[in-house]
This record gives C-alpha cells, structure tokens and sequence, in this order.
C-alpha cells in the first residue's frame, strides 16, 4: 500500500567472525563492512525454517541497505557465552518477492 516500507528486524547473536569471502562472514561483520561507506546486500527470509521453499512455506527475498555509520552494536559482559544485537534494515526499492519453488 502506498506509504508502507519494508523493513527486515532482526536479533541476532553477536559474532565478529572474519571468513574469507562474504559467504563465510557473520551477520554482525556483513553488515559492520557495509556501514562503511553504507551498502547493501541480499536477503533470503525462511519463516518456517524449510531449506526448499514451497507453495505453502514460501521464502521471501530481496535486498537491503546499511545506512554509512550504522554500525550494529558490540559488547557485553565479560564472561557471558553470547551478546546479542538488535538492527532494523530498510528494504531496497521496498521490494520483495515471495519464493514458492
């Protein structure tokens, strides 16, 4: 409808892991690389946790911007097994495609 925009909200677990290529990347680092000088990049949603999306558990997919500065957070307690972060992501174009096959 006109005036909505997509948004992708997420949490996440905190992980600052450096992989080799993008695919290898965490979340956290993914979008902490593209906050730079502000990006973007794909998104594929699977609400029902399925690998092979399906007419009655559908994937839904797109692309989202990182705003430049918009670095996700980074803390926690020494200590603690995990941290968790929270990011609200704009999708590009306001555009996404539900996946049925």
């Amino acid at each position: 409808a006109d005036g909505n925009v997509w948004q992708l909200q997420i949490e996440a677990i905190q992980s600052t892991d450096d992989g080799a290529t993008t695919a290898d990347k965490s979340l956290h680092t993914l979008v902490w690389d593209s906050a730079v000088a502000g990006g973007e990049f794909d998104f594929t949603f699977q609400p029902h946790g399925n690998a092979v999306a399906t007419a009655s558990q559908p994937h839904y997919t797109g692309i989202v911007t990182v705003e430049a500065g918009a670095y996700p957070e980074v803390g926690g307690t020494a200590g603690n097994d995990s941290f968790t972060w929270s990011y609200t992501f704009t999708v590009k174009d306001n555009t996404v495609t539900k996946v049925t096959s």
